[in-house]
């Protein structure tokens, strides 16, 4: 543990030389703020010039809260992995006690335990709609696991931090099940199932133990699909 510790606060101090992935650190908390007091201070003027609302549109804009939180963590995390691996570090990790399991521990797995509770506190300090606490910690749950998956991808395609950059960018096209929900009615709508964006929206619309349990499959699938090369990619 002791190990891990270490190779977490090493990450910590790379984070803090680089400007932009410690810029990413507040980031879910400056979008929640944006939301939080831009949209319904656009929608008084909607309503007040043009009689229209975005009222209805609240609840997308919590999805994408839900999503956008860990999705953030992981990217920093991910770019911080294909920065070790420009620098070759993986190779010595591979052959100390910090490699391993250890490594992921540090790079990966605190990361996102620590994403999760942070998308719970920006969804209640940030949020515009009424959320059972089902529903929060459940979507919360998804999208961390889905912010993960989105995390390893990056890494297991980028050659380098830098092509790493432009996959991140790429990975919010996975996003787009979120609006779908809301743009879209059944059956049209299912054409974006097998994004797990789309059933972390779904499950906030209404929640069912059927579209949980799809949406647990859907997003898990995605995991395992890409955690095999992702472990082939940092050979740790």
């Amino acid at each position: 543990m002791r190990m891990v510790y270490r190779l977490f606060t090493v990450g910590l101090k790379q984070i803090r030389r680089d400007g932009m992935l410690l810029f990413l650190l507040p980031a879910p908390f400056l979008i929640g703020m944006v939301f939080r007091f831009l949209l319904p201070w656009a929608d008084q003027i909607l309503r007040r010039e043009f009689s229209l609302t975005l009222e209805p549109w609240y609840q997308l804009s919590d999805a994408f809260l839900i999503v956008a939180t860990p999705s953030i963590v992981a990217a920093i995390s991910g770019l911080l992995i294909l920065e070790e691996l420009d620098e070759g570090l993986n190779l010595y990790y591979t052959v100390t006690p910090a490699g391993g399991r250890k490594y992921l521990t540090a790079r990966l797995l605190i990361p996102m335990l620590w994403a999760f509770p942070c998308s719970v506190l920006v969804l209640v300090l940030f949020s515009l709609t009424a959320i059972s606490w089902w529903q929060l910690l459940i979507t919360a749950f998804l999208g961390t696991v889905f912010g993960g998956t989105l995390g390893i991808m990056v890494v297991s395609f980028a050659q380098n931090k830098v092509e790493g950059l432009a996959y991140t960018k790429l990975t919010g096209a996975f996003s787009v099940g979120l609006p779908v929900v809301w743009l879209f009615r059944p059956p049209y709508q299912y054409l974006a199932a097998w994004l797990p964006s789309f059933w972390i929206g779904k499950i906030l619309v209404e929640l069912k133990p059927t579209t949980v349990f799809i949406g647990i499959l859907v997003t898990f699938g995605w995991a395992i699909i890409f955690w095999k090369r992702f472990l082939t990619k940092t050979i740790v």
